[in-house]
């Protein structure tokens, strides 16, 4: 396979259609929407966490947002129904309005948005006491996953003077990463009967170890904190999580660039940032690797093998001797060319 080379065109994909597949190859989302697996994990469906996202100076014309912590990947508007939120103002005085869900781009563990819509606009100056009560009940209970209430408070305050809505800085901060294989037909493995992979297993064995693997980039987008709070956080970015206001992607060609975009929560409206790109150092040691795991077989009392798969099992009537076994001990190459790391190569070919 031909290596990725940094002189490629970059290109800029969409932020809100790279999100679900970059979260998926990071792992931190379950999984697509779609029937249960028997290797899907026990999801608690409940609440564990609601709570005050804006909490400051909000637009006396905007919108109070929560953000809340759910157990599965899709929160029904039954949840939305046991969440409770009561704003007052200095007279005590309850304020008519109404919650919302913003559920989409985000998906969990990320904290996602509830929108409190106030029905009259608020009043400049004045500050609102905003009081939040949850009821996982019987599902918190069911599952033990989380509590069955919760409580929590806090303040806002009306302002006219709030920066308008806008997509913030963005920074991004990157590593390059080689991820093994975890295909069977990418393994060595000390004996015969191969990997001992138990149904939900995440596919790894002390007596196997992979031959091959992939040249990524991991990055997080961060987005400033001081420039949403100054448009009273009324402005969410697609796949970020509220809690910390950052996001996880997973780069493997050299599309290593990204449009942000964000809904403001008053409106609805959709906005679009300038692209953000991680990790271009790192670019051109993207794309397939060979792995030299030795080190990892060193403990093998004869030498490896490897096995074709038939009927996407492990057939161990198929193994044979690998060639590159060392004996035991380390036998990590050590390359000086550019892109090249001790203990891997790139794997060359025509593409």
């Amino acid at each position: 396979m031909r290596p990725v080379s940094s002189s490629m065109a970059k290109k800029s994909v969409s932020w809100n259609r790279s999100v679900s597949a970059a979260l998926l190859a990071a792992g931190l989302i379950a999984g697509a929407p779609g029937a249960a697996k028997a290797c899907d994990p026990a999801f608690c469906e409940a609440w564990s966490a609601v709570e005050l996202h804006t909490n400051g100076a909000i637009p006396a014309d905007g919108v109070i947002v929560l953000r809340g912590r759910y157990g599965a990947p899709e929160i029904p508007a039954s949840a939305v129904d046991r969440v409770s939120v009561t704003v007052t103002g200095p007279d005590q005085v309850a304020l008519a309005g109404s919650l919302t869900l913003v559920a989409e781009p985000w998906r969990a563990p990320a904290m996602v948005a509830l929108v409190w819509r106030p029905a009259a606009t608020l009043t400049p100056g004045l500050s609102y006491a905003v009081a939040i009560s949850v009821d996982n009940q019987p599902l918190g209970a069911a599952c033990g996953g989380a509590p069955a209430t919760l409580e929590s408070a806090g303040s806002v305050t009306a302002s006219d003077s709030l920066a308008p809505p806008a997509i913030p800085p963005i920074s991004a901060a990157a590593e390059f990463t080689i991820e093994a294989s975890r295909s069977f037909t990418d393994l060595a493995c000390c004996e015969a009967s191969g990997p001992d992979v138990a149904a939900c297993s995440s596919g790894e064995s002390t007596g196997c170890a992979a031959l091959r693997g992939e040249g990524t980039i991991q990055a997080r987008f961060t987005a400033e904190r001081a420039a949403l709070a100054a448009a009273g956080d009324q402005v969410g970015l697609f796949g970020f999580d509220l809690a910390d206001d950052s996001m996880d992607m997973v780069f493997r060609t050299s599309d290593n660039c990204a449009v942000p975009k964000g809904i403001v929560f008053s409106t609805g409206e959709i906005l679009e940032g300038a692209p953000v790109c991680a990790g271009e150092d790192y670019v051109a040691l993207l794309g397939p690797v060979e792995l030299d795991p030795n080190e990892a077989l060193a403990s093998c009392e004869g030498q490896p093998v490897t096995c074709a798969v038939s009927e996407s099992e492990w057939d161990p009537e198929t193994c044979v001797p690998w060639e590159g076994w060392s004996g035991g001990g380390c036998g990590c190459r050590s390359g000086a060319g550019a892109g090249t790391r001790a203990g891997w190569r790139r794997r060359s070919g025509s593409g």
